[in-house]
């Protein structure tokens, strides 16, 4: 009960706090190399999404890790972006520092 409660909220913390400066570093980084590539962000279409393989998943939790591909087109090419260990917590997905393309 409480517990569980205490460890979502210094979760939560230590997302916020260290975490997610961490993931925007990787998404700029991201946006950047992209650019390098010639990709334009704003004329970027989605494609898909994939899941692979679950990394961890606690199913009564509601707790998972998992790598996630994403599909985009820029013209006339292909990119595929990899986030690896990205978390759904709670029915929500959280992004990873890991982020590249592939």
């Amino acid at each position: 009960g409480s517990f569980l409660i205490y460890a979502q909220d210094e979760f939560e913390e230590e997302y916020r706090y260290k975490i997610l400066p961490r993931i925007k570093d990787s998404f700029n980084a991201l946006l950047r190399e992209g650019e390098q590539k010639g990709i334009v962000w704003s004329e970027v279409r989605f494609v898909k999404a994939q899941l692979g393989e679950p990394i961890s998943e606690h199913g009564g939790d509601g707790f998972r890790v998992d790598s996630l591909k994403v599909t985009i087109s820029h013209k006339e090419s292909t990119y595929c972006i990899l986030m690896e260990e990205a978390l759904l917590l709670n029915g929500r997905w959280r992004g990873s520092r890991f982020i590249r393309f592939v």
